[in-house]
């Protein structure tokens, strides 16, 4: 999780990015996740990063699976403060 302050600044695409790199070169073939829905959900964050919903929920939270064999991530630019 992205503090509120820092969110949008590409901290968290930065880190999944590196996340999925390494989950790669160990050969893990998929990713799962889940969040909850409404505002301030990240839902839209991880559909961004190429996550789709499985249909399955874990409470009040949805499922969502990331195909790491497919995915391609843009080069990571640089992230800088402001």
């Amino acid at each position: 999780m992205i503090a509120g302050p820092y969110q949008g600044k590409g901290y968290g695409k930065r880190a999944l990015e590196k996340l999925i790199q390494h989950l790669r070169a160990m050969g893990v073939p998929v990713l799962y996740t889940s969040c909850g829905l409404g505002e301030g959900s990240p839902e839209g964050f991880y559909r961004g990063m190429g996550f789709t919903p499985t249909g399955d929920h874990y409470g009040d939270e949805i499922e969502l699976i990331l195909q790491l064999d497919s995915f391609h991530p843009e080069p990571i630019a640089q992230v800088t403060g402001s």
